[in-house]
Formats: C-alpha cells, structure tokens, sequence
C-alpha cells in the first residue's frame, strides 16, 4: 500500500528501498514511515542521518582466514541467567566469551556497582542496572583489565549487546583485528524526522534538536574534555598533541571492537567521561583512541539501531543487526543457524518501478526497488 502525503511513504509488508535525488536508502523496517523533509537533510557537518544504504548493509568480503576460534574475546552485555547457556554457543568461534549480567541486587551490597560472579562454566561478571547509562567506567573498565590480564596475547576485546547478532565469517575481519571497530547509523531521532542517526561529532557546545544528548550528555562530555589532560595518567595517551581541539561524539555503541593496545587507554579515558552517557562517552572515547593512538578504525553497517526488534527474516539477510527477540523458540534457532554458519538469504528477486515524484512529493524523478 502507498499512501501519498507531503515528504512521506508508506509502504506495509515489504522492504523499501528508496532513491531521492540519486542517492538510494534502505528501510528495512517493515510498515514504517520514511519522512524526506527540507530540514531533515544532512548538512556540511553532519552525516547523513537516511544512511541504511543498500550497498553498505549488504555482505562484503573480509579477511576471515582463521580455522579455528579467533584470537579475539568476546564480552557480551545484558545477558540474562537463563539464555547464559545459549550465548555460550559463540565458544566454537572466539577465544573466548565471557557474560556481564546487569543486576538490580548487586548495589545493595555494601553499595558494590561490579564485581566478577560465581560460574562454574564461564566468566561472569554483575554490573549493577542502576548504572547502566555509565557502565563503560563503572563495569566495562574494570572487565576490560580482568579480561586482558586472564587472556594474554589476546587480539583484542569484542563486545556487545547479547540481543545483538552477527554472521562471523562477515563481521569478524581477522585481517583488521588492530582496528578499532565500531558501528554506522543507529540513533534514534529526537526531531520530526524518521531514519537513525550516524555517528556525529560536535567542535563546541550549541542546542542540537536531531538527537537527545540524554541527561545533559553533550555539556557534560565537552567539561570532561576540559579535564581531559589533568585527569589522565602521565603518559597514558600516545599522542596527546592530537587533541588540540574539542570534539564530542553521539553515536550507536551497542557493538564494538577494541584492539588490545587500545584497552588500558580505554579504561583510563572512561574514567574522564565516567559522568557521561554512555552512546556519548563511548564514541567520544574512540574518536580519541583514532586520533591519539592513531588507530585506524573500521565501521559497521548493521541492521536496525537502539530500539527496533528485528524479524527472522532480517536475520536471515542482514550480517548483522540489533534487536532480536530471545523469548521465541523460533528467534533462538535463528540465532544457532546463523553461528553454525548459515549463509544470508541473498536470493530475493527485484522488481524495479520507475515513477516521478514530482507531482506526489516535489522530489524529483526517481527509481524504487521493492523486494517482493
């Protein structure tokens, strides 16, 4: 179904993909509304917030030469006790895998925010729920050092939300295991506009009505920065001379992957931005891990973002994306085909329509493509 209205498409049941203006985008949401408005457009200094381009969510090949685990842990967030059991499944193909479950019992002993849990099986740690929008200083850091000091000559530490899913043989790039990984387009949008947010850095405090900056984040982060250089150990950052100006980032944080000698600098920065919001304090982190580490870094474009929940058929044709739904049986058997090396759905046939947006939008002529 299509439903005309100014700036707005609507299509029920299907995948859209749309072209305005010669640039194509993809919706993958289905029965969603992409609204294409003068003041939603990407400026000089943002990035394109319609960012689900086809072309970059789609499989690409990667440097997966490993034939056996990879030499990288993984730290897997918000696991909950009873599907502990189910994450494990990721053991056949790293290192390692170890699970941080956020607790709303921990903080009541003798006011413990973190500390390592009783497992016979797996590495376990608690975090307290209370703190969950702060958990890079409070949990992350602190699992970070446990991790590297139980792991030596680990590659490095990925980790993300368990409700998370990726197809390894596309996502894990053993060729780039010194990179620093992180994710595209996935914020959601405070504005009248729809679509997700990429990654977006700011040179100085002003009012921003695209994205939230929950409790107070973008003010808060550009005042750690201002601390940045008494707070930090002597010595803990390479190349220091690099932030000769301030830059605070908003990103999707949901995944990530640090390269080993990114972990200290990461732990000892979090502690900068203990007070920052977390999808703040985190692209904001590895943005100076970029430039004064000079890591190189490596962006994903996964399917979804914060607060969408996929279906098995975005499992299936997606290498990866956020969220899937564990509480179904059938969701939970996706997500075992999908690590015992399911291939994604690339056989969908195409049916293209040229139409003119002229007379419906004042767009422009442009051409759809909606997978039947």
């Amino acid at each position: 179904m299509l439903v005309s209205g100014r700036g707005a498409l609507v299509v029920a049941g299907v995948t859209l993909y749309v072209c305005f203006n010669g640039i194509n985008f993809v919706m993958p949401h289905l029965a969603h509304v992409l609204f294409i408005q003068e003041k939603c457009q990407s400026t000089k200094n943002q990035t394109s917030y319609y960012s689900y381009h086809v072309s970059q969510m789609m499989p690409r090949t990667v440097s997966n030469i490993s034939t056996g685990p990879v030499n990288v842990v993984m730290l897997l967030q918000g696991v909950r006790p009873e599907r502990a059991a189910l994450m494990m499944k990721y053991t056949s193909l790293f290192r390692s895998v170890a699970l941080l479950e956020w607790s709303s019992t921990l903080e009541s002993v003798r006011g413990q925010v973190f500390r390592l849990g009783r497992s016979g099986s797996f590495i376990l740690f608690l975090c307290a729920s209370r703190i969950r929008t702060l958990y890079h200083y409070h949990c992350l850091s602190p699992a970070l050092k446990a991790l590297s000091a139980r792991f030596p000559g680990a590659a490095g530490v990925l980790t993300m939300h368990s409700d998370f899913w990726i197809y390894p043989s596309y996502v894990v790039d053993t060729a780039a295991l010194n990179k620093i990984w992180h994710l595209g387009p996935g914020l959601t949008r405070a504005d009248d506009c729809s679509g997700v947010i990429d990654t977006m850095c700011l040179a100085e405090f002003h009012s921003d009505p695209t994205w939230f900056w929950w409790e107070n984040s973008m003010e808060a982060a550009f005042r750690a920065w201002q601390d940045m250089e008494k707070l930090l150990p002597f010595g803990s950052i390479g190349n220091i001379s690099a932030l000769h100006a301030a830059k605070v980032c908003a990103g999707w944080a949901d995944l990530f992957y640090l390269p080993v000698s990114t972990l200290n600098p990461f732990s000892d920065l979090s502690y900068v931005f203990k007070d920052v919001f977390h999808e703040v304090a985190v692209p904001t982190i590895l943005e100076i891990l970029v430039l004064a580490e000079r890591v190189k870094r490596r962006k994903l474009w996964c399917w979804g973002g914060c607060c969408g929940t996929a279906g098995i058929a975005e499992m299936h044709k997606y290498s990866c994306g956020h969220k899937m739904d564990l509480r179904f049986p059938a969701v939970q058997d996706a997500f075992l085909e999908i690590l015992a090396g399911r291939d994604l759905n690339m056989t969908g046939q195409w049916v293209v329509i040229s139409l003119s947006l002229s007379n419906l939008f004042g767009l422009g002529p442009c051409r759809h493509s909606v997978q039947l």
